[in-house]
């Protein structure tokens, strides 16, 4: 069976990163639209998760409404979970709530911050994925789509293959 994982990264951010305020930062308008569009991209792909695992953050939480908006998921749908450890989440944390996903689920989306996401996509693509000009693989709102035929629990390094890379 094959099992997709998708991995985004929230929409564009106001405010200053770091400092005791980045938790609360919301989304711009443009961030805004590009979480929507995002949704829409992923309803014409026919890729609407079985399971949604969302870092608690404002902007991560302002995306992840916005794509359910677009795909009619309700954010109160019992398969979509708000993690505050996800909040800036390292590689091993975001490993072990994909690892965490029931063996029933086909498609999850997990919705984060970097660095956390580009080492999740790194570590699990089978081939190096490219980086921007600039250096970034996941950029705001960036959509990874990553395939596999493992379980959940036995997903690890090069496991899967990166199917599409959506980003400006």
């Amino acid at each position: 069976m094959t099992r997709a994982l998708l991995v985004l990264r929230h929409g564009e951010a106001a405010g200053e990163r770091g400092g005791s305020g980045d938790f609360n930062r919301p989304l711009t308008r443009e961030g805004a639209s590009d979480a929507a569009r995002v949704g829409c991209e992923m309803k014409a792909r026919g890729w609407i998760p079985d399971h949604v695992l969302y870092s608690s953050a404002q902007r991560t939480q302002e995306t992840v409404v916005a794509v359910l908006a677009e795909l009619g998921i309700a954010l109160t749908n019992a398969r979509v979970r708000s993690e505050k450890m996800l909040y800036n989440a390292p590689l091993d944390v975001l490993l072990h709530f994909v690892s965490g996903c029931p063996s029933h689920v086909h498609r999850v989306l997990i919705v984060g911050h970097n660095p956390g996401l580009e080492q999740l996509v790194e570590y699990l693509a089978d081939a190096p994925p490219l980086r921007k000009s600039n250096g970034k693989l996941m950029t705001t709102a960036a959509l990874a789509c990553l395939q596999t035929q493992a379980n959940w629990r036995e997903l690890g390094r090069g496991g899967a293959h990166l199917e599409a890379l959506l980003r400006d």
